[in-house]
């Protein structure tokens, strides 16, 4: 009993990976091992820190020195002076600093969210795509096997002399469009795995195994009103809020240039003189700096432009994001009307076919079982293109 325990602890690590991925694992994994995700959460981390470590004040000073070392007429002890120096920093400097800060860290923000959106769409969209994809290549390598069943019958006619020529490169025909539509599905799916094996880091030499999901409840789901579903991209696409913290960082840095015209307290200095001769003495001193060479309009030309610039960009990607919204709704709603005509036509097929077939001899049953496969294998296009375009959602 204890070995047979043993035994299945050591297999327990075995036996996950060889469960199943899920979507949300293939996601966590994708995520992990991004170097575009790596690096803009960097980026983010670099940005956070940044600006709390640079609080724009200065650095104090503290001066030591010695006066009357050598006097010409009276001789007196050196004096020792220490002084020191305090710059101030204006505070609307260091609040347009920290507002800038902030915007970074937001813009960074909202690019390692727009790369984590990428992403999630590739994976999503390979995870979905693959199973259908791999079935549509089995309904293709069945089509073909009876295309060319159905080609060894009609030679076998031509040679008793029930069949022409004409019906012998008919029936190559069918079989050449089979295997050539064979071919391209078995080559999407090679394409499409080694993609989702790529972005999943994904061993050439283990098995992909997926999870299966619930494909027409994903078909089914309705959409939001056209009002709604712009309103709520508007609301959460990344590129838009990395727009709106561009306009805060113009903002700020505008703000700060036209607040540097204002006189202000420069530096705060303090010092002693101690000598032998006479008694201590504190010395206070303060400047006052004011900028009147920054009176000009032209230092903030520069800076307005960004940030007139800047919110051009947003209308921009606002009427981007909007554009986009409406035309993923037409794409989905084009990609249901076609899966609906598939569905339909397959329905007639197997209604007007599938009683014929055990009715039927050999070549006309090969015949319609092919013709059952090919409109079966244009409905699974049809879904694996709407699911696309759901995915892309």
């Amino acid at each position: 009993m204890v070995e047979k325990l043993v035994l299945l602890l050591l297999l327990l690590p075995t036996l996950a990976l060889a469960a199943p991925l899920t979507l949300q694992d293939a996601l966590d994994r994708a995520k992990g091992r991004s170097l575009d995700v790596q690096l803009q959460s960097l980026s983010t981390e670099e940005a956070e820190a940044s600006w709390l470590a640079d609080p724009r004040a200065g650095s104090p000073s503290i001066r030591l020195g010695l006066r009357n070392l050598e006097p010409a007429a009276v001789a007196l002890e050196p004096e020792v002076v220490a002084r020191l120096r305090m710059p101030l920093p204006r505070p609307w400097d260091l609040a347009t600093a920290a507002q800038q800060g902030r915007a970074t860290v937001q813009r960074e923000q909202a690019e390692l969210s727009a790369i984590e959106q990428e992403l999630d769409e590739s994976v999503t969209t390979r995870f979905h795509a693959l199973p259908l994809l791999r079935d549509a290549a089995a309904v293709a390598t069945e089509l073909t096997a009876l295309r060319t069943q159905h080609l060894s019958l009609v030679q076998e006619q031509r040679d008793a002399g029930l069949a022409t020529a004409l019906d012998w490169l008919e029936s190559e025909e069918d079989r050449r469009d089979a295997a050539d539509d064979q071919a391209a599905r078995d080559a999407e799916v090679r394409e499409v795995e080694a993609e989702l094996r790529w972005l999943l880091g994904w061993p050439e030499g283990e098995a992909l195994e997926l999870a299966a999901e619930n494909i027409d409840a994903l078909m089914a789901t309705p959409l939001p009103e056209l009002e709604e579903h712009v309103r709520l991209e508007l609301e959460r696409a990344p590129r838009l809020a990395e727009a709106r913290a561009e306009i805060d960082r113009a903002e700020a840095r505008l703000s700060r240039l036209q607040l540097q015209v204002l006189p202000w307290l420069d530096w705060l200095e303090a010092g002693v003189v101690d000598s032998a001769s006479k008694a201590t003495e504190l010395q206070l001193g303060v400047a006052i700096d004011v900028p009147i060479y920054q009176w000009s309009p032209d230092r903030t030309r520069a800076a307005a432009r960004e940030l007139a610039g800047a919110k051009l960009r947003l209308e921009e990607v606002e009427e981007r994001v909007a554009e986009r919204a409406r035309r993923q709704r037409r794409d989905i709603a084009d990609a249901r009307d076609r899966l609906a005509v598939a569905r339909a036509h397959l329905e007639a097929i197997e209604a007007a076919a599938g009683p014929l077939v055990p009715l039927a001899d050999a070549v006309l049953r090969v015949e319609l079982e092919a013709r059952i496969l090919r409109a079966r294998l244009r409905e699974r296009r049809a879904v694996l293109q709407l699911v696309a375009e759901l995915d892309r959602l």
